[in-house]
């Protein structure tokens, strides 16, 4: 559970209309009471209704905002999130190719290797701090983790930011997550591993270009040994199944497994995306994530502009209001959280985004928002980030920062996954000691070899908390690769030799008008309605 601040109120109501994605519910005026104690919602409301038991004296804080539940992302690889979004050479065919191209090891996977694992003591944890305020600067409130390797096991380092893997609550089940395809033969154990966890298992399937037949070949692999039936069930989420045709959707419905989408990756590096119309049309349950910064949204609220483009550029796919519901109640079903996640709804866990818009379409009104409007985010109760001038109101203890002309602020606490790891460190000696690192990249490969340590190199008190040497990071999507493809010369030459200085990601692209430069700028192979569209949606 992410730790609740010692400072008062222990209870307060924040006002505001609601967007409950509770059925079609929508609160004029309504308000949100919170017990941080629990880190529950005690009661959802209209404002003139009298005050819940035991909140008499509680703060009622108007937001001149609309409340929703906290975005929930499905899918990222945060540990490569410092990085920029790629001017996407080609377009491929499958995700195994794109590892090979000589661009990903200087500008993807060796600088995340570099910083993370032969320099972890240094700039791990400022990239875990640095990545985690990303997701919450675009409303998330529940990400995936990074994985850290110890001698003998691996952990999911947990923040402030709830985690699928390390929900921190008994009622939230973990989800599982396996970047790697399955391997042949392998889907009896796989089918009896789906039904002995009561939880979700979120898998990369079949991702690449639609019925490429390597990527098909993936979903193939979850066939049983005995021809008859599919290691597929209700926990099975597939993240992409961008090359499924109706045939294996099908099959997928058929036997419950749901899709988490990804379309502004999937458009960039395949020129296509999941036929989330038939999706759609089958019932499949669909999700959403913004899979990582190198190809994809830098938030859930970027990705879902993105479902909207490609919605409306495919005749009106999805409403606005099922785009939302991607990003928290189908996401908390998925997750099987419903329970618990998805919904401002009394006895929910108090997960919320408050956007500082209260005109138009409730759903449009999210969707259209920029990092700018983000007014509040809540987990567990405790308000982790949003407007200065609110969260001054709530908590203590603030790290001032500035989005556009806007004064936002963080509350982020210390946090302690073991003995050996602690996160200490505030957002902007983060981000200074990640400029530092990657304006060093060849320095700093150079004197590690490509494999161990440097002494000597990190900037002096760079250290943002504690981790013990025998703890690097497990770049997922680098460990997973099918390493037949890494035959070219550029793909096995040492890092060292193609290392050049990097730009840090800014954290939002309100703050960073290259993004949308870059988005514009890619190939002819990505849609002209997405080059030329997503920058209209930030103005």
């Amino acid at each position: 559970m992410p730790p609740s601040p010692t400072v008062p109120p222990t209870r307060y109501g924040l006002k505001g209309d609601v967007v409950t994605m509770d059925g079609d519910l929508v609160l004029k005026k309504g308000v949100v009471y919170i017990d941080a104690g629990t880190g529950r919602i005690a009661s959802v409301q209209p404002a003139e209704t009298p005050r819940p038991a035991g909140f008499d004296k509680a703060p009622v804080i108007g937001t001149r905002g609309t409340i929703y539940p906290g975005l929930i992302e499905l899918h990222n690889h945060l540990c490569y999130n410092l990085l920029t979004l790629w001017q996407v050479p080609r377009q491929w065919e499958h995700r195994d190719q794109w590892p090979n191209h000589p661009d990903y090891l200087k500008l993807v996977r060796g600088p995340a290797q570099t910083l993370g694992n032969d320099h972890g003591q240094t700039y791990l944890l400022p990239i875990v701090r640095y990545v985690e305020c990303k997701c919450l600067m675009g409303g998330v409130t529940t990400s995936q983790g990074i994985t850290l390797r110890g001698t003998n096991t691996e952990l999911e380092f947990r923040g402030n930011l709830r985690n699928v893997e390390n929900s921190g609550r008994p009622d939230l089940p973990n989800a599982d997550a396996r970047i790697g395809d399955l391997k042949p033969g392998e889907a009896d154990d796989f089918l009896t591993h789906l039904n002995r966890k009561n939880r979700c298992v979120l898998l990369h399937l079949s991702e690449g270009r639609q019925a490429n037949e390597y990527a098909l070949n993936r979903f193939d692999r979850l066939q049983l040994s005995s021809g008859d039936g599919w290691a597929i069930t209700s926990a099975l989420a597939g993240i992409h199944c961008a090359a499924l045709r109706e045939a294996e959707l099908d099959i997928l419905k058929s036997n419950g497994g749901s899709m988490v989408w990804s379309p502004l990756s999937n458009l960039l590096l395949y020129g296509t995306t999941a036929d989330v119309a038939t999706a759609k049309a089958k019932g499949i349950v669909i999700g959403l994530g913004s899979d990582w910064s190198p190809s994809g949204s830098k938030n859930l609220l970027g990705e879902l502009k993105v479902a909207q483009l490609f919605s409306q550029a495919n005749g009106g796919l999805f409403t606005d209001r099922e785009l939302v519901e991607m990003a928290t109640t189908n996401a908390a079903r998925i997750l099987k959280w419903e329970q618990g996640l998805g919904q401002v709804k009394d006895g929910m866990y108090a997960d919320l985004l408050l956007i500082r818009k209260t005109t138009g379409d409730p759903y449009a009104r999210l969707i259209d928002a920029t990092e700018a409007d983000v007014g509040l985010v809540v987990i567990d109760g405790v308000p982790r980030y949003g407007r200065k001038s609110l969260m001054q109101r709530l908590v203590s203890d603030l790290e001032p920062w500035k989005v556009g002309t806007q004064h936002q602020a963080f509350h982020l606490e210390k946090v302690s996954l073991d003995a050996t790891t602690v996160l200490d460190i505030k957002l902007k000696d983060a981000a200074d000691l990640l400029r530092d690192g990657l304006n060093r990249l060849a320095e700093l490969s150079t004197a590690s070899g490509g494999g161990g340590g440097a002494e000597g190199l990190a900037p002096a008190g760079a250290v943002g908390g504690q981790l013990a040497s025998d703890w690097p990071w497990r770049l997922d999507i680098d460990d997973d690769v099918d390493n037949a493809f890494l035959v070219s010369a550029a793909a096995a030459m040492p890092f060292k030799e193609v290392a050049v200085p990097l730009e840090l990601d800014p954290l939002t692209v309100v703050d960073d008008p290259s993004f949308l430069s870059r988005v514009r700028n890619q190939g002819e192979h990505v849609p002209e309605y997405l080059r030329k569209g997503l920058a209209r949606l930030y103005r």
